[in-house]
């Protein structure tokens, strides 16, 4: 990976005011986010992420939309998802076992967002249950 650039990807910048992007919901922010830091960070060029995106949004079409709707913000950002999943697997920075056995684990409850927020931990701390225990490391955050 390159050395961290806090400068916006290219095409990005003049992305201010009106023109900054918009999401319905959190989890397309996330999507967006998270292309944008990868490609800033060098795991891949932006162009290389708009022809995936431009890829899977003509591989999409018609297909994902009844005609009788036009596609919305979630459709869009369906495709920005997949675009980068294809990307990130096919570049080999993510396996495709690994990201399958992620998202299975987030569907069924299995795991959630708190290791980016309390960090990474492979154990519960259930108040008084079996793993409520002392150590050096704090999750109070």
């Amino acid at each position: 990976m390159a050395d961290h650039d806090d400068s916006p990807a290219p095409g990005l910048a003049a992305l201010e005011g009106e023109d900054a992007p918009t999401f319905d919901a959190p989890w397309q922010a996330r999507a967006f986010a998270i292309a944008v830091a990868l490609s800033a960070d060098g795991a891949y060029e932006w162009d290389t992420f708009q022809d995936r995106l431009a890829t899977e949004i003509e591989r999409a079409d018609g297909a994902a939309v009844p005609a009788d709707r036009t596609a919305s913000e979630a459709d869009y950002y369906r495709r920005w998802l997949a675009a980068l999943e294809r990307l990130l697997v096919s570049d080999g920075v993510l396996e495709s076992g690994a990201l399958t056995e992620r998202a299975r684990e987030f569907a069924v409850g299995d795991r959630d967002a708190s290791e980016w927020v309390e960090g990474e931990h492979d154990h519960d701390h259930g108040a008084g249950g079996s793993d409520a225990h002392d150590h050096d490391h704090d999750h109070s955050r």
